[in-house]
């Protein structure tokens, strides 16, 4: 390694299995490259790999360089939350070096990219990877960090074991890392962002239901007699294969005397795939929680995952409505039911109910607000950055009401609402979510906003992709951008004439479909009848996210899209 630490602390790094103390200078680049992978978004397949004792230099798979780098450096007792952090570092810094040739040769001449001791990171192919590194290194595989968005050099040092209250130089420290997850109980996103700054979260892909890597989108239609069906929106080739014939199977039933309550689409297994959530109430008041998951060419039959009648305690299931997000960090989804119980003194409740992979938990309240919340929308998003989901509410803004000059009642029926308000309740490591405050207010109602979430700024923070009626029917399209300081800005793009939407008849959904780590926006569009009267389905629009606004144009149509009954997720 470049920079010993003294003897002491470098043999309480060695038993605690930080050994290798990559210093993360800068680079001195050679005129010409070794691997030469170029991508920052898609990881290298193999880096070529300077072994000391055996004075030559050897090509290995990449993933499995980092992996056994991460069985060197890296204890498995850290808490999943350091171990995820420093499996994105190991693997960052020698993804940086597999780009920037710092003109290594072994003594045969052939080039290297990175050294197999300290000098660089510790690759000791003896050191078999234990699960909790396997996992470490599965859970923050897609992602990459950027710094003023550009690939940047992540070294790491042990550290002394206190998690401070600022970055050392710039690099991550593993020992203090360690604390930082099991005394305050901070994600891997938080710990990077701790030691590394300002940094920007970078998940190429996000809202993949295939598993290649790039946004899907599913179209989930129940037909007139209660069954359920779903079909992706995809460029995936093996999805799109297994689709060609265009038959769709039912997945599940919604009996005529039950109701669905809410729909949405999330990794509640942990794979990496978005799932299929529905909220179902019957008639005798029990409400289930329906899962669809993905197989990567399609979804499975739905299976109950919940149900009110196994809480223990009695459940009010009248008016529940469903979010569903990662809360508590542990990279399964969970289900936010929203609750609102009116009455002389109102309030409305929101219970989560954790994923542990193959059920939810028993619904716990975690927020509770005295207040009818009823005309409010809910989302849920990780508007923090910090790897937990928050919980968005859009509240209306209505104008004061003025009591008469002449002490007559005021009318009876309020005020329209003439804004709203974004608010945000935090989740906090405690896994409660905080009293819910306003990060931005905008002139428009909230019925005349369609609000889906998704990173379109690439900083690892969610926002607010949004739809706003305008006076004359027609939409524009608006992102509402999350920041580091609790407040959101509002950046509005006009519709092209050529493209024109109508509020009244367009769906929302998103999906990274470029892989660039940006959120992409699909439009729905309702297609007006045929001259003979037959519907013509829908038209799919393309709004791909650039740091300009949207680059937008149509896609496709989907005549079998049955405008009253689809969703899209």
């Amino acid at each position: 390694m470049k920079h010993r630490l003294i003897r002491a602390v470098a043999a309480m790094a060695i038993a605690l299995g930080a050994f290798a103390v990559p210093s993360g200078t800068g680079p001195t680049f050679a005129g010409s490259t070794c691997t030469g992978w170029t991508s920052t978004l898609v990881p290298p397949t193999t880096i070529r790999v300077y072994r000391s004792t055996l004075r030559r230099t050897v090509k290995v798979p990449f993933r499995s360089y980092v992996e056994t780098v991460m069985a060197s450096e890296w204890g498995p007792s850290n808490p999943p939350a350091a171990l995820q952090a420093g499996a994105l570092a190991v693997k960052q810094y020698a993804w940086y070096y597999a780009r920037v040739w710092r003109g290594g040769k072994d003594p045969a001449g052939a080039c290297y990219d990175v050294r197999d001791n300290g000098f660089d990171q510790v690759y000791n192919p003896s050191k078999a990877p234990a699960p909790a590194h396997l996992a470490a290194v599965a859970a923050t595989w897609p992602l990459t960090l950027r710094r003023s968005g550009s690939f940047f050099l992540t070294g790491y040092w042990s550290g002394s074991g206190a998690c401070g209250t600022a970055a050392w130089n710039g690099r991550l420290l593993q020992h203090d890392a360690a604390d930082c997850a099991h005394r305050l109980g901070e994600t891997a996103e938080q710990i990077l962002r701790r030691f590394y700054g300002t940094i920007d979260w970078v998940w190429p892909g996000i809202n993949d239901m295939t598993g290649d890597g790039r946004g899907d989108v599913a179209t989930v239609q129940s037909a007139t007699d209660g069954t359920v069906t779903a079909r992706l929106v995809t460029t995936d080739p093996a999805a799109l294969a297994a689709d060609s014939t265009g038959a769709t199977t039912a997945l599940d039933v919604i009996p005529p005397d039950a109701k669905l309550l809410g729909r949405v689409a999330a990794d509640v297994n942990g794979d990496g795939r978005r799932d299929i959530v529905s909220l179902v109430a019957g008639a005798d008041g029990v409400a289930v929680l329906r899962v669809m998951l993905a197989t990567g060419t399609g979804f499975a039959p739905a299976a109950t995952w919940w149900s009110s009648a196994g809480e223990p305690q009695p459940f009010d299931t009248t008016g529940l409505r469903l979010v569903a997000g990662d809360f508590n960090a542990d990279r399964f989804a969970d289900a936010a039911l929203i609750r609102v119980v009116p009455g002389d003194t109102p309030r409305t409740d929101v219970l989560v109910a954790t994923s542990n992979g193959s059920s939810f938990d028993p619904a716990g309240v975690m927020l509770s607000m005295p207040e009818d919340l009823s005309t409010s929308r809910f989302l849920a998003g990780d508007t923090t950055g910090d790897g937990r989901a928050d919980l968005v509410i859009l509240r209306p803004i209505s104008p004061d009401v003025v009591p008469p000059a002449d002490g007559s009642p005021p009318p009876a029926t309020p005020p329209a609402p003439t804004g709203t308000a974004v608010q945000v309740a935090v989740m906090s490591a405690g896994a409660t979510l905080g009293a819910p405050t306003t990060w931005l207010q905008v002139p428009v109602p909230p019925d005349a906003i369609k609000a889906v979430v998704g990173d379109a700024t690439r900083d690892g923070r969610d926002d607010l992709l949004v739809a706003e009626r305008q006076p004359d029917g027609s939409a524009i399209l608006a992102v509402y951008g999350s920041s580091a300081n609790a407040t959101m800005s509002r950046d509005v793009y006009p519709v092209s004439p050529d493209l024109p939407l109508a509020f009244d008849d367009i769906r929302l959904a998103t999906a990274d479909f470029t892989g660039d780590g940006m959120t992409d926006l699909l439009v729905f569009r309702k297609l007006p009848p045929a001259a003979d009267g037959t519907a013509q389905g829908v038209e799919i629009q393309r709004y791909w996210t650039t740091s300009n606004g949207f680059s937008r144009f149509p896609w496709r149509t989907d005549p079998t899209l049955d405008w009253a009954t689809f969703d899209p997720l």
